[in-house]
């Protein structure tokens, strides 16, 4: 469920490259492994941590309203919340 071709996040790794990784049952472990001390020691510092930029939409760049917000997070973040998602959801639905 990660978003191709979107900003890298602080570790410079894109969607694609966990995507094509995936295949591999190694990488699966390690993952489960990681996730699973996310679980018993917490969320590491850098996960919570965004890059925010403004990006420039249309018109003056001296107009401020011309900049939207953009933040970027670590991709593991994202890959950690998407699963514990699916998981929390189908707990839901089958209660």
């Amino acid at each position: 469920m990660l978003k191709n071709n979107k900003a890298l996040g602080r570790c410079n790794i894109s969607a694609e490259v966990l995507k094509a990784l995936s295949c591999s049952n190694e990488f699966a472990e390690v993952i489960a492994y990681f996730f699973n001390c996310v679980v018993r020691k917490g969320m590491p510092a850098d996960f919570n941590t965004l890059a925010i930029t403004s990006l420039h939409k249309k018109g003056s760049v001296s107009d401020p309203n011309n900049f939207r917000g953009l933040s970027v997070m670590h991709v593991f973040s994202k890959l950690y919340a998407t699963c514990l998602n699916i998981l929390l959801t189908r707990e839901a639905d089958e209660r």
